[in-house]
């Protein structure tokens, strides 16, 4: 069964200086056709595949027939995850290395519906292999192996999208009577969601918590100190309203042609901000392994790395000359990582992070089949399972806050005793931990940037 999975986000209380103008004229530079003004929000999102999509929304004043209106334009731009013409994570620049946007223009009234905000949205469907562009002033729905040759179609997969950055983009009159030097281009973005039907799986509420990372590009080759770029903050302010980002254009970025006097011909200054976010959910390629001695078997199990909402475990028979996989759990709400595989007494336990809870599920009949998994009734991450091979007790660690803690259970996780701290304000970390040779049990961590150990010489109880 193939899910919707939808990422939006929502802006609002758009300003931009001047007012937006239908009656400006279009500036034909020599060589190169570009409309005075034009203003675009973008979002950009990836796939479990490592696709990349950047959406784009806004309003464009266009000449046609003698007569200058607003048209309302949207845009979808598409990076395969391998492209040999990766331009890097610049979304303004992705349709310039091949890969053909879909353009939809719909004329009259544009400008309205780019001012007054509203939601930015990509929708994924893969049992009807389309893409849809949802923005405020239209939408447009294409194929989603439309612009795949590259790859063999790995767009169309049955993953999760989900929100990885967003932007603006603009070009305004440079003429001095329209946009003097000091031009103001404010948005206000909020509530950054990924759905899969109708459930969000992933949202950002956009505080100063998730601060990101800011970067301002000049396209065209202009740029004000010879990098190639403008960097914040000195061409843009990010401030926090509420639960918002304000983020605000104050300067001109680039002129082109060089400045003149006003009409047909007058320059115009061109800007794009984008940000991508410190918090997307990762594709994690975490792996762990253990080996069955006795059966000559070596283990191994993490996410998969092409989809992090899916579980494998893998196993070999003669030292990873050849392997073999299964599927020990798959959800495309989850974002896993932090995995531990474990074998004792002729089973096989997999222990994971799924971006909520810990999880763990196990195979009695050598990882063929796979139990339905439970959940550890403890609120953490980072988890590490460690087995007791003489009493065949279970030792879950994990992080509660920057708190590294520890819970037992000798039944196969039907009741638990516990929890124990080990050490405090240690930091969130992945860790490694093992019953050593005098029978104590011992975790390793860096504490303050120092390889540090626990030793624990009554099965966990107590710790130094």
């Amino acid at each position: 069964m193939s899910h919707i999975y939808r990422s939006q986000i929502t802006f609002g209380n758009v300003l931009v200086s001047p007012t937006p103008d239908p009656t400006i004229v279009t500036v034909v530079p020599i060589g190169r056709n570009c409309n005075v003004f034009q203003a675009f929000m973008v979002l950009m999102v990836t796939d479990g595949r490592g696709n990349q999509w950047a959406a784009t929304g806004g309003v464009t004043a266009d000449t046609v027939a003698g007569i200058t209106e607003f048209h309302a334009r949207y845009e979808l731009f598409y990076r395969p995850r391998l492209s040999p013409f990766d331009p890097g994570a610049d979304p303004f620049t992705w349709a310039e290395y091949g890969t053909p946007a879909v353009v939809d223009e719909t004329p009259g009234g544009g400008g309205a519906g780019y001012t007054s905000g509203g939601t930015l949205a990509i929708e994924k469907d893969f049992g009807s292999n389309q893409i849809t562009l949802i923005t405020p002033v239209g939408s447009v729905t294409r194929l989603l192996n439309e612009n795949d040759s590259i790859l063999n179609n790995s767009a169309l997969n049955d993953t999760y999208i989900y929100p990885f950055g967003h932007g603006a983009t603009f070009i305004l009159p440079a003429d001095g009577i329209h946009s003097p030097e000091d031009v103001d281009h404010q948005v206000q973005f909020h509530d950054m969601q990924a759905r899969r039907d109708t459930t969000v799986f992933f949202s950002i509420p956009m505080t100063a918590a998730d601060p990101g990372t800011w970067f301002g590009f000049t396209n065209d080759g202009f740029d004000v100190d010879g990098s190639g770029k403008t960097l914040p903050p000195a061409y843009h302010a990010e401030t926090q309203l509420t639960s918002r980002f304000l983020m605000e254009q104050m300067v001109a970025i680039a002129n082109y042609p060089a400045p003149g006097p006003p009409g047909p011909l007058a320059p115009f200054q061109k800007g794009n901000i984008w940000r991508t976010y410190a918090t997307a959910p990762p594709i994690s390629n975490d792996t762990d392994m253990d080996i069955a001695r006795s059966h000559g078997v070596v283990w191994r199990g993490g996410p998969d790395v092409r989809d992090g909402s899916v579980m494998l475990v893998q196993r070999t028979f003669d030292n990873a000359g050849s392997w073999e996989t299964w599927t020990a759990f798959s959800d495309p709400l989850t974002s896993n990582n932090s995995p531990t595989v474990t074998w004792y007494n002729e089973r096989v336990n997999l222990t994971w992070f799924d971006g909520t809870d810990i999880r763990e599920c196990h195979s009695v009949d050598g990882g063929i089949n796979w139990s339905v998994p439970t959940t550890i009734p403890f609120v953490g991450t980072n988890p590490r399972r460690v087995v007791d091979r003489t009493g065949g007790g279970a030792f879950y660690f994990y992080f509660d806050g920057n708190d590294l803690k520890v819970v037992i259970s000798y039944d196969s996780g039907t009741s638990f005793d516990g929890p124990y701290l080990v050490a405090s304000a240690v930091g969130v970390q992945q860790i490694d931990a093992e019953f050593v040779p005098d029978g104590s049990l011992v975790a390793s961590l860096f504490v303050a940037g120092v390889w540090s150990q626990y030793r624990s010489r009554d099965l966990g109880h107590s710790w130094s």
